[in-house]
């Protein structure tokens, strides 16, 4: 008896987990699973039938039923009207696997339900999304600007440190929703690998550093969304050195006799009053000494390292994909010695 309670308590944690994930990446929401301390107090054979995990989407808690076979509408209203003398709030049953039929029945009699990779109705929170809206989308040709810059942090990290989804909002400035969408975005694209850990949703990279570079070099695009002539009121101490400057930071090459600096579309508009968020693939200057701003699509100091003078300097992945179409030979080569020496 004690071994089949520990095998049920083994398959219902991995089911909760799997329905967490799923409804992490389906609404982009973050999902706490905790053991509910009241179990003991419901009826023996409830807590033999189900087990439970206390869930708390985005603030709202739900009392999650994790059931192991398909329980019919009846019976099931049945239980959770049994269960409403020690939870009062709503409660939703997570199934691994369900027939259409039996979770049409569940619908039509309004009771929530969760299965992992098929539907989430959870009608006290307006929420639908069934297996007909999970069709696979079409494939991104490049990431979005947050996924990117999430995975070009990753790439610089070392490689079997694991991390959680509220670390890296905090390290990148994302909002929840906003990394909980990046994971998903690289999940989908092999380049990470996503688990739980204390009931924490965790994520790190599916292959060593180099391999997923490789992968993934093509769909990464150049920050760059302008370049524009230098403006006076900016400050040399807080410039994150950019371009060609960067680049002779960690080459031999020579940089140019004005630096290129980068920054945020934000912070140009916030000195004189263009907004920039609209990108603009505007040519490198072709004079090395003709100085410019490049407008970053994401914060560049977010990655940056330091030079001898403790000036800023744009990440090495980053000024790759910043210059990797330059058809200066010089700059290739000193591309390819800087890649070099990334350590992978």
């Amino acid at each position: 008896m004690m071994l089949q309670r520990e095998t049920n308590e083994h398959q219902w944690a991995k089911a909760a987990a799997a329905a967490a994930r799923h409804v992490e990446d389906t609404l982009h929401v973050s999902v706490d699973l905790e053991e509910w301390a009241e179990s003991g107090d419901i009826p023996r054979f409830l807590s033999a039938k189900y087990g439970f995990r206390r869930a708390t989407l985005s603030g709202v808690q739900m009392l999650w039923l994790i059931a192991e076979h398909p329980v019919t509408p009846a019976v099931m209203r049945k239980h959770l009207m049994q269960l409403a003398a020690v939870w009062p709030g709503p409660m939703a049953a997570v199934f691994s696997e369900l027939p259409w039929y039996h979770r049409q029945r569940l619908v039509q009699a309004g009771l929530a339900f969760v299965v992992p990779g098929a539907q989430v109705y959870l009608p006290s929170l307006g929420i639908d999304l069934r297996d007909r809206t999970r069709a696979v989308p079409q494939e991104r040709e490049h990431l979005r600007p947050s996924a990117q810059l999430l995975l070009l942090w990753l790439l610089q990290m070392p490689l079997d440190e694991v991390h959680t989804s509220t670390a890296a909002a905090e390290r990148l400035g994302f909002t929840r929703m906003t990394a909980s969408r990046a994971i998903s975005e690289l999940r989908g694209t092999g380049a990470i690998e996503v688990g739980m850990t204390d009931r924490t949703r965790t994520f790190r990279l599916a292959q060593p550093p180099a391999d997923v570079w490789q992968a993934m070099r093509d769909r990464l695009t150049d920050p760059v969304a302008r370049r524009i002539p230098q403006l006076d009121t900016v400050d040399a101490d807080e410039a994150v050195l950019a371009g060609l400057s960067a680049l002779a930071e960690y080459t031999n090459l020579s940089g140019p006799r004005i630096p290129i600096i980068a920054m945020r579309a934000a912070e140009v508009a916030a000195i004189d009053g263009r907004n920039f968020a609209v990108a603009d693939k505007s040519p490198p200057y072709g004079d090395a000494d003709e100085s410019h701003i490049e407008v970053w699509s994401y914060d560049p100091r977010l990655l940056a390292g330091g030079n001898d003078a403790g000036m800023a300097v744009v990440d090495r992945l980053s000024l790759y994909l910043s210059l990797r179409d330059d058809p200066d030979e010089r700059v290739q080569q000193a591309l390819d010695q800087m890649l070099g020496e990334v350590g992978w």
